[in-house]
Parts: structure tokens; C-alpha cells; sequence
């Protein structure tokens, strides 16, 4: 179990160059066909960090 956690948490640090891959990624392909609950729940996301 120890294991499988210091495994996890080192997955949790990813680099900011590889979430803006994805976040960019996700908003050319999926944004402007996202529902409103689905646009509402990324904003939080992105914006819970400031």
C-alpha cells in the first residue's frame, strides 16, 4: 500500500508544460462541444488554483 502511494503521488506531479498539453488539448478538440455543466466544471477547475 505504501508503495502504491509514493507511486501515485509521484504520478500527481506532473510539470506545467504536460497539464497545458492536455488542458490545451482538451479545449481545441472538446470545449465548444462541451455541455454547460461540463464548461461550468472546467472553469472551477482552472480557476480553483488562483
Amino acid at each position: 500500500m505504501l508503495h502504491d502511494m509514493k507511486r501515485l503521488r509521484w504520478q500527481c506531479r506532473r510539470g506545467t508544460k504536460e497539464l497545458d498539453a492536455v488542458l490545451c488539448a482538451f479545449l481545441e478538440r472538446d470545449y465548444a462541444t462541451s455541455s454547460r455543466a461540463e464548461a461550468v466544471f472546467i472553469w472551477r477547475v482552472i480557476s480553483s488554483g488562483r
